[in-house]
């Protein structure tokens, strides 16, 4: 970018106040890769290199925080619409009484913790763009 703006450029503006020059941010969903790490990063660095950005969103699948629950997650298409998020095929809760077959989870593992490492490898990449 001609004028890289810094993390401290984004932390201005949150608090409503003036840069010199105005924030830009584009992002999309990846639908075909958000399933598993290693293509949604390699896909997330390949679009941020190629439309550099001042603040990073990061697109993981919606589902992410209720797979390792028992939830089936079918991938996301463009037959979605322009998002093509990924869906439930079947929720582990159905009732109330469902809630009790919740078991604890480690938050480091599965989706969850996959998110995680997303967020880790893309900063490892951009240590300097605000991350969201």
């Amino acid at each position: 970018m001609e004028n890289e703006l810094t993390l401290d450029n984004v932390k201005t503006v949150l608090k409503g106040k003036v840069t010199a020059e105005p924030l830009i941010s584009l992002w999309r969903h990846y639908p075909e890769f958000d399933l598993k790490l290693d293509p949604l990063v390699e896909a997330t660095i390949r679009d941020y290199k190629k439309h550099p950005s001042d603040l990073i969103k990061l697109s993981p699948h919606g589902r992410y925080c209720v797979v390792d629950f028992g939830c089936d997650v079918s991938p996301g298409s463009r037959e979605f619409g322009d998002t093509g998020a990924s869906s439930c095929k079947k929720c582990v809760v159905q009732t109330s009484d469902d809630w009790r077959k919740i078991s604890e989870i480690d938050p480091l593992d599965g989706h969850y913790g996959m998110q995680l490492e997303y967020v880790r490898q893309i900063r490892k990449q951009f240590p300097e763009t605000a991350i969201m």
